[in-house]
């Protein structure tokens, strides 16, 4: 796949995008948490959606670059059982 990465979209499209050889990071908000425990509710997130995730940053051969800080990344300021937080901004990259 020199030349291309994939692309995670929509509902968990997936496409590849030809960006050239040197491009190897990947910034920004995947609207889709990697794990169970990046995700802060009582409203439990669906397996087979993370697992699909996972999936496919395993197919691109993308790999998270950890974080610092608060473990989440949205938060919709609701109170009580309504609020949900989860970590869904993250920057991945394949091994150089």
């Amino acid at each position: 796949m020199e030349g291309y990465v994939c692309v995670w979209g929509t509902k968990g499209a997936r496409s590849t995008l030809d960006v050239g050889a040197t491009t190897r990071v990947m910034i920004g908000d995947f609207n889709e948490a990697m794990w169970s425990f990046e995700h802060f509710s009582q409203t439990r997130r669906r397996e087979k959606q993370m697992e699909d995730f996972r999936e496919v940053l395993s197919q691109c051969d993308l790999h998270d670059l950890g974080f610092s800080g608060l473990p989440w990344t949205y938060n919709n300021k609701q109170e009580g059982e309504r609020n949900v937080r989860v970590r869904l901004d993250r920057a991945v990259a394949s091994p150089s």
